[in-house]
């Protein structure tokens, strides 16, 4: 089964300031640019068969950079684009919490739990990523490597779904996954890593073995083998 290089898109200004994007179209930071660039040059180290990107303006920018590095072309996937906040995005966080407070405060300790004012639900969110990324991985053929490139959140998503992990634990899975990662569908839940190329090993490390899911069962479960039995 294909592999995933996950690649997390550079920042922008709104981030540095700690100002919620959402949908909204910011280009990429000077400081971003580099971080995309760095990025690009780890992606060169697997032999990518394709790039895709969500919509939104930062992983657009990203990707073209990943895509430059590699040789091979862009291609866009709506259904891989940030989720939209609703009426928080352009606010500061500390913005949002004081107009907010209570669904943001209760939104930071379960996305899922609350969705922002006129916003996307995270699990619509989580169900839309998942659908592109069953379509992504249709396309590739088995041994392929093939990269995704995502704003913050969505690339939490993507991971969730490889890895089997709800939605509600998207912050978590966030902070635990590099900015440049190898998931691999094909593998159980738990137990191993995600894998990084030597060359990129010393500059990303590879990421804790995630937990087996509490919820949501791998979005593509390994294949019984003879002799086992499927689930076990």
């Amino acid at each position: 089964m294909p592999k995933i290089l996950l690649i997390r898109a550079g920042g922008t200004a709104w981030d540095e300031e700690g100002r919620l994007r959402g949908t909204l179209d910011i280009p990429l930071s000077a400081a971003g640019i580099e971080e995309a660039r760095a990025r690009a040059k780890e992606a060169a180290a697997w032999r990518l068969r394709a790039v895709w990107t969500g919509t939104d303006q930062p992983a657009r920018e990203t990707a073209r950079l990943v895509a430059a590095a590699v040789g091979v072309r862009v291609r866009a996937h709506e259904g891989l684009r940030e989720p939209s906040l609703g009426l928080w995005q352009g606010l500061l966080k500390a913005e949002a919490l004081r107009k907010h407070r209570r669904a943001f405060a209760q939104w930071g300790a379960d996305p899922t739990a609350v969705s922002p004012p006129g916003g996307e639900p995270l699990e619509a969110a989580a169900a839309r990523v998942a659908g592109a990324l069953r379509e992504v991985v249709g396309r590739a053929r088995s041994a392929d490597v093939v990269a995704c490139v995502a704003s913050p959140l969505a690339s939490a998503l993507v991971a969730c779904a490889v890895l089997g992990r709800p939605a509600r634990e998207a912050f978590a899975v966030l902070e635990a996954t590099p900015a440049v990662a190898v998931l691999d569908p094909g593998a159980p839940p738990a137990g191993r890593a995600p894998a990084v190329p030597p060359a990129a090993a010393a500059v990303t490390p590879a990421p804790p073995a995630p937990r087996p899911p509490s919820v949501a069962p791998p979005l593509f479960p390994k294949p019984a083998v003879r002799g086992e039995v499927a689930g076990a």
